[in-house]
């Protein structure tokens, strides 16, 4: 949850980072129906021009949780749980109340546990498909909004 464990970068750096691309601002948007286009996603060489090499960079999305358009997702296939933010929800008025308040302990990538606030069970849109996707709530917000570990 502090940063990437590949190339041990800071949250500091990756903020530094991701100010220094060109990145679209705001992270929740009117809600927008879900793409049926299945068209795979490919990376050029252009797509590359003008970023510092090596490319050992996060993939975050966007993406459609319950009925918001949700930004700055990470998609990290070495977690073994999907964490949302409070803020998040709040944002996306989530009524904090239907949440299942069963607190579980995360240990993060630098062996320090801490605790969930509880988690929640919301529907996520991709490719098309929607899949419904449970959450651990966390309260301690960083640079993304939503860590997408896997979906089932």
């Amino acid at each position: 949850m502090g940063g990437l464990a590949t190339c041990r970068d800071l949250v500091r750096s990756i903020k530094a980072y991701r100010r220094g691309l060109e990145v679209k601002q705001g992270w929740l948007a009117q809600s927008t129906p879900p793409t049926t286009n299945s068209d795979p996603i490919v990376f050029t060489e252009a797509d590359a021009s003008g970023l510092a090499g090596p490319h050992n960079d996060p993939l975050v999305v966007e993406m459609e949780i319950g009925e918001s358009m949700v930004t700055k997702i990470l998609i990290d296939t070495g977690s073994s749980v999907n964490i949302i933010f409070k803020d998040v929800l709040i944002q996306m008025e989530i009524d904090l109340r239907t949440t299942e308040h069963d607190v579980q302990p995360l240990t993060r990538f630098d062996g320090d546990t801490v605790m969930t606030d509880g988690t929640i069970i919301l529907p996520v849109y991709v490719g098309g498909t929607m899949h419904c996707v449970n959450f651990a709530i966390f309260d301690k917000p960083i640079v993304y909004n939503v860590i997408l570990g896997c979906i089932r």
